[in-house]
């Protein structure tokens, strides 16, 4: 089987963290969780198990090159893990680290799929994506992640109310009815 560019530049990129967090070099089995490779965007994700049994998450991006976003990112995923109520139901993976100049980093791993996923799935049915925000917001998360942004550790510009001041215009042009208004 044939790697492409991602998978090659990624397999490099898990060489080098893996020296530069001085964890064992062998031993270990990588399964892909997502994978974007497209023209604007080249990033992959993996679970990373080791024979001994711990797991890690490892997110590495080809494109685009940009080493400072990439650096801010993993620091704001930082504040965020930092700052985020101690609950068992509202989880932020724990940042291990980061290595700017292959644009790769590991995480703790936690079992499930990221917001972002079904709702990458989902694009172009806008009233998919609200009803996956309206259950994200009725579970807390979202309420969660806003306190964070009250304190700075977070941009407004992913919270529920956000997205519904952008796409509840857009939603009315498909025929469903305006959202409700979960920010009062």
């Amino acid at each position: 089987m044939f790697l492409t560019e991602l998978e090659r530049s990624a397999e490099q990129g898990w060489a080098s963290l893996l020296a530069q967090a001085d964890l064992p070099q062998q031993g270990w089995s990588l399964k892909q969780l997502s994978k974007r490779d497209d023209g604007d965007s080249a990033r992959i994700a993996y679970r990373a198990t080791h024979a001994d049994g711990f797991c890690y998450t490892y997110k590495h991006q080809l494109r685009p090159q940009k080493s400072e976003t990439f650096q801010r990112q993993f620091d704001s995923h930082k504040a965020v893990f930092e700052t985020f109520p101690g609950s068992s139901e509202h989880q932020v993976p724990k940042p291990i680290w980061m290595d700017a100049e292959t644009q790769s980093c590991l995480f703790s791993y936690l079992d499930g799929e990221p917001l972002a996923e079904p709702m990458l799935r989902a694009m172009g049915d806008l009233p998919t994506q609200m009803g996956l925000l309206k259950r994200a917001g009725a579970s807390g998360w979202i309420h969660s992640i806003g306190r964070m942004w009250m304190s700075g550790a977070f941009s407004s510009r992913n919270t529920l109310c956000d997205t519904c001041e952008n796409f509840g215009p857009r939603l009315k042009q498909v025929g469903e009815r305006s959202p409700p208004n979960v920010c009062s």
